[in-house]
């Protein structure tokens, strides 16, 4: 009942080690072009793991509500308070190799929880009805008129079919 919930919340810590990573990087943060001069290409990933992990689980655990906010958008949930309750729990344990563990972190928990930050905002709310459905169809905008049709130019003078063929067929 709660792994999914585990692997939410791996997946949006992971997202927020990585978007911290960038924050501190000065590459990033200049805007430079090559990877080499980047110190967040530089460092091996369990180093930024480590080195963000805490500020990033730290914030999880200040922003719990957001979260569980976020996921309920998305996946039925039963007992509010036990959720909240387990992820307190699972986030005080979560560990650096929990980041790196396929059960949390592969290609089905990306997709399934697509990159979003919304939770670390100071106005995140459930405004929206997470059951509504979103539409994809763009509103329709006037058509455009048809343009006058031009005139053509005629010939100023008119060319005999004749001498047409006698150019195309020079008689020896």
């Amino acid at each position: 009942m709660f792994a999914r919930f585990n692997v939410f919340l791996v997946v949006k810590v992971a997202e927020r080690v990585q978007q911290l990573s960038r924050e501190k990087c000065s590459g990033c943060v200049n805007g430079l072009v090559i990877d080499q001069l980047h110190a967040c290409m530089q460092t091996t990933l369990e180093i930024k793991i480590k080195m963000f992990l805490p500020k990033a689980k730290k914030e999880a655990l200040e922003r719990l509500e957001c979260l569980f906010n976020l996921y309920k958008q998305t996946n039925w949930v039963g007992e509010e308070r036990l959720f909240i309750e387990s992820a307190e729990h699972f986030l005080n344990d979560l560990e650096a190799q929990h980041l790196s563990d396929r059960r949390f972190i592969n290609e089905d928990s990306v997709v399934e929880h697509p990159f979003n930050l919304t939770w670390l905002t100071n106005d995140f709310s459930m405004k929206e009805d997470p059951l509504a459905p979103i539409s994809t169809v763009e509103p329709m905008t006037k058509p455009v008129k048809p343009t006058k049709p031009t005139r053509s130019r005629k010939r100023s003078k008119k060319v005999n079919e004749e001498s047409e063929l006698v150019e195309f067929n020079p008689q020896p």
